[in-house]
């Protein structure tokens, strides 16, 4: 990658997030003490982010993937968290987990002491994972995207959760918009910081908004594998507007009426469906999985043996992959009770899209 210097400007990730407080409505008042805390992990992690900069950032800018990196797509909610973690377990790939997704400025220098510190601080006060409905555990699959906002990064899509007001504007700009001219280079430098970190292990990635950005991914990544997966319609939409709920209360720093979420939730599924279907046939057919939900929650490893002979992706880790079926296979997917006039609203909004 192209060398920058941006990095080594002082508190760089803080400067960038007040830049957005302003530049996308500011802070709702109620949220003044979130905004707070948010000011103070910037102000505290300063120190380690700057010395893990002067160790690391020659070394990860100059580091070179063994093979490019496998890409999850498809809607949020539909089934992409799942995937990402099954495909954790196989000991030759690496995904970003939550406390580097959280802490991606410093977390070479502090996972391997912090994680374990925290962990057990969770476990002991019994805290939960509110976005998956499970206890925490920092050891779990994040989302690279997320991690954008911790880095300091303008090119993330997920500040349109933390200011939901111009979500709209800022997903647009980010996924739906000037696709062959979008600047990836921060999300290229956490995959090679993760790449790098684990010894150059395969990187699988999971942000939902990359089925909107195949083509620049292509671009950087040419031999990049996608496993696409997809939820049905009505499902997704209930659990998108619970992670959105969820988000609203935890993270965001404005206030958005359950109204305008499942405003945003329904103007937002048809878009990156009809991104991802005009662009998925710049995939190479070979490089290129599509899975359905209900399949891979009733039949994973049935599921997951397709995806890797698709993929021609060689050994099939049945050894790792059966133990973690087995201790999920009475897991039960979050039910929705049906509402017609919903559906039917559902049906009118997304067309081609819905999928029953």
């Amino acid at each position: 990658m192209k060398f920058t210097f941006k990095r080594y400007i002082p508190f760089l990730p803080l400067l960038v997030f007040l830049g957005q407080c302003l530049r996308l409505g500011g802070i709702s008042v109620r949220k003044l003490p979130l905004f707070a805390l948010y000011v103070l992990r910037f102000i505290l992690c300063e120190p380690l982010r700057l010395l893990e900069v002067l160790l690391f950032e020659r070394r990860i800018q100059n580091h070179v993937l063994n093979e490019d990196p496998i890409f999850i797509l498809g809607h949020w909610r539909s089934g992409t968290s799942h995937l990402q973690q099954v495909m954790s377990e196989d000991p030759k790939n690496v995904s970003l987990n939550l406390y580097e997704m959280l802490s991606p400025d410093h977390f070479l220098c502090t996972e391997s002491w912090l994680l374990p510190f925290f962990n057990g601080w969770i476990k002991r006060f019994g805290i939960r994972y509110a976005f998956q409905r499970r206890a925490l555990d920092l050891n779990l699959c994040g989302e690279l995207d997320t991690a954008l906002c911790s880095l300091g990064s303008t090119q993330g899509y997920t500040w349109g959760h933390l200011f939901p007001k111009k979500y709209r504007a800022w997903t647009n700009a980010r996924l739906f918009q000037n696709t062959s001219a979008r600047n990836l280079s921060d999300y290229d430098y956490l995959i090679r910081k993760l790449s790098y970190k684990s010894g150059n292990k395969r990187v699988v990635v999971k942000s939902p908004g990359d089925s909107a950005r195949i083509s620049s991914l292509l671009t950087m990544y040419p031999n990049a594998k996608f496993v696409s997966i997809s939820r049905s319609s009505y499902a997704t939409y209930g659990s998108t507007c619970y992670l959105l709920s969820a988000i609203q209360k935890e993270n965001s720093l404005q206030k958005l009426s359950d109204e305008e979420i499942s405003s945003h939730v329904i103007w937002t599924f048809p878009k990156l469906m009809e991104a991802y279907e005009r662009l998925k046939s710049e995939i190479p057919h070979e490089n290129l999985c599509e899975i359905n939900f209900e399949d891979f929650h009733t039949h994973p490893d049935e599921t997951m043996r397709t995806v890797y002979e698709h993929l021609s992706i060689e050994p099939y880790p049945e050894a790792v992959f059966k133990p973690f079926f087995d201790k999920n296979k009475t897991h039960r997917p979050e039910s929705y009770a049906d509402d017609e006039q919903l559906t039917q609203k559902l049906k009118n909004a997304w067309g081609v899209y819905f999928k029953d």
